[in-house]
């Protein structure tokens, strides 16, 4: 999967390389270490260039999370006294994290604070409070995971 394009290749013997039509592609996923799996759906409501992770799944929500990455040339510039910038390029990923409400049928941004959060899931009540008094907020899929199986019990 190429994150800058959002280009999603595809190989049955390892030596050639197709291209998969984005637009009869719905969702993939990759194997990672200790053989966690990685799910991308593609959602028109979030991007149409690139997929989305999805970090939670259930029958009242879905968080998922669209990461862009970005090249960032070399901007090394020095007077003879001072230098500053980079030698090098670099890639960076900017990521963004989204909710659907599977009954309502709307997307939305999900920003990590407490007032985005309770505003998400507004029809959860206490759930939220609850959910949020025993995990402090951490900016990572691993809790952004976690809120979203609570919330979707």
């Amino acid at each position: 999967y190429n994150k800058m394009t959002g280009d999603l290749f595809i190989t049955e013997d390892r030596n050639s390389i197709i291209t998969a039509d984005k637009n009869h592609t719905k969702s993939f996923f990759l194997i990672g270490p200790q053989d966690q799996q990685y799910t991308f759906e593609m959602m028109p409501g979030i991007s149409t260039d690139h997929f989305c992770q999805v970090l939670s799944a259930g029958n009242k929500y879905k968080i998922y999370k669209l990461t862009t990455t970005k090249f960032v040339p070399s901007d090394y510039h020095t007077d003879g006294v001072v230098s500053t910038g980079n030698l090098y390029d670099e890639y960076t990923d900017n990521s963004s994290y989204y909710i659907s409400n599977l009954t309502t049928n709307v997307f939305q941004p999900l920003n990590l604070s407490k007032k985005s959060i309770k505003q998400a899931f507004a029809a959860e009540g206490t759930k939220v409070d609850d959910f949020l008094a025993a995990h402090k907020i951490k900016e990572n899929d691993a809790w952004l995971t976690a809120l979203g199986d609570a919330m979707n019990q």
